[in-house]
């Protein structure tokens, strides 16, 4: 579900369905970036369990080790579903996602940063667009500064993504998210008080037996001090990210 591999993620929603019955995935990468943000603080092992019917609904949930919104050490789940269909040659998607960070919420009093979107996306050839929205963005946590400041904490995220196959093994993806809303407003420090901007490109190679791997470069438009508590800013500028995934049927 984030954003590791972009060339990977817009070829499966141009075919209209991610997944065919029930699969696997487990991959190793030298940094979690979530929406352009260092998440793991170092190397990150991440797996997941996807199961889709051929009615177009689909359900699963992934895991990776993170340094959460707050708390060093941690882990993220992400819980979703929802329903994918063909609309003529537009591949449409619609769902919910759950983020749980078990160790925040104990680390910070029982104020974590699980929180919850929904979304729409939709794809046509090489290029896609996805839409997310939440009223809670980064959970209790961000709630507790945005009553103090008078705000809400809904928020929005816009990504466009193109991938483009460059031979049979190998797509190069390209990528641009807006993160916005009182909520995102709220989380972030003053020079970044419209919310953020973040960008990819990427190479991803297929190997054989279901492994991939992909070296993407990423970036933001933050500036030196923006983010709140131990969330690192992209100040130093673009990353370079390395990743090998495998997946395979159950």
């Amino acid at each position: 579900m984030k954003l590791k591999h972009i060339a990977v993620a817009a070829s499966l929603m141009a075919s209209g369905s991610a997944f065919a019955g029930a699969t696997g995935n487990v991959g190793v990468f030298s940094e979690y970036l979530f929406r352009g943000i260092e998440t793991s603080s170092g190397a990150a092992v991440q797996g997941g369990l996807d199961y889709s019917h051929a009615s177009g609904l689909y359900a699963g949930t992934w895991v990776s080790n993170t340094g959460g919104p707050a708390a060093a050490g941690g882990t993220e789940m992400d819980f979703y579903g929802g329903y994918t269909v063909k609309a003529g040659p537009v591949g449409l998607d619609f769902g919910a996602v759950y983020y749980l960070y078990p160790e925040d919420e104990e680390d910070l009093g029982g104020e974590g940063f699980d929180y919850w979107e929904v979304y729409a996306k939709a794809s046509y050839s090489y290029f896609a667009a996805q839409f997310y929205y939440t009223t809670d963005y980064l959970g209790d946590a961000n709630d507790t500064a945005a009553d103090a400041l008078g705000k809400d904490t809904d928020a929005y995220y816009v990504n466009l993504l193109a991938s483009f196959p460059l031979s049979e093994t190998l797509s190069l993806g390209l990528q641009y998210g807006i993160t916005g809303g009182e909520g995102a407003e709220v989380a972030w420090s003053a020079s970044a008080d419209d919310g953020y901007q973040d960008y990819s490109i990427s190479l991803t190679k297929t190997l054989d037996a279901g492994m991939a791997m992909s070296l993407g470069v990423y970036g933001t438009s933050f500036e030196a001090g923006d983010g709140f508590g131990t969330v690192p800013a992209d100040d130093d500028g673009p990353k370079a990210v390395i990743s090998l995934k495998k997946t395979f049927d159950l």
